[in-house]
């Protein structure tokens, strides 16, 4: 899958067309990486400053026989509107599901200002492409899933090791923290022990947040360091005395 952004800046009477290409190019004709052959496409255009603009999507086919012409099908008939949306799927397109698949050459999205005497359009396209499994195209990795409780990647670009070190044992402490929040699924402890688990929990992850060591040389990093650490001082003297009380 492959997103693509065109913009476009169309004089006044004038037109404006982008052709996208539905058969496989290899790398040095398609680009860094090619691509395969067509199998979804979805777009989406804008005209800026709330304009308006007539927009057309039609396919060209192949000619079928020896000495035909071109075919066209169309997926948009010409409209006129501040925004255009739509999606074109081979294998479910009325007609198109039954022509082979190599012979559907290309889509032409084909934008008219001719109506419009003085004013020019600027016109943003994002075309969204899923091709074919050919084994060069394949899904992205799924991102990685957090759990409830783990702690979010925080580590700085350029950090040092010892800096990193100390940030992930600090980590290790927080998760081992009681949690900042009570389990609903267990039996409701008493309101010194909600307190004192608020706490330790949120010392724990304020140790982390310092342990990552920021760099000083930022305006803000002082400051915030400060009052960080009279916030995890306020943690210590709260987590005393909710120790202090017990349960009731």
């Amino acid at each position: 899958m492959a997103a693509e952004r065109i913009c476009f800046s169309i004089a006044p009477g004038a037109r404006q067309s982008h052709r996208l290409v539905c058969q496989p190019l290899p790398a040095e004709e398609g680009g860094a990486e090619g691509h395969g052959r067509l199998s979804r496409l979805e777009w989406s255009a804008v005209v800026l400053d709330e304009r308006l603009i007539d927009l057309e999507v039609h396919v060209i086919l192949q000619p079928q026989e020896e000495g035909a012409g071109q075919g066209l099908e169309w997926l948009q008939q010409k409209a006129s509107g501040r925004t255009f949306q739509g999606a074109f799927v081979p294998g479910e397109h009325p007609r198109l599901k039954q022509v082979p698949a190599e012979s559907i050459e290309a889509v032409i999205f084909e934008f008219d200002n001719s109506y419009s005497w003085f004013t020019a359009k600027d016109v943003e396209l994002v075309v969204l492409r899923t091709d074919e499994d050919d084994g060069r195209s394949r899904p992205p990795p799924r991102p990685r899933e957090f759990r409830p409780g783990s702690p979010l990647p925080l580590r700085r670009p350029g950090a040092t090791a010892v800096g990193a070190a100390a940030a992930d044992r600090a980590w290790e402490s927080a998760r081992a923290a009681p949690r900042l929040l009570p389990d609903a699924s267990q039996p409701r402890e008493s309101g010194a022990a909600e307190a004192a688990a608020l706490f330790a929990g949120l010392g724990a992850v304020l140790a982390a947040a310092e342990a990552m060591q920021p760099p000083a040389s930022e305006p803000s990093v002082p400051e915030l360091l400060k009052s960080c650490a009279a916030l995890r001082a306020a943690c210590a003297q709260g987590l005393q005395q909710a120790l202090a009380l017990g349960p009731p």
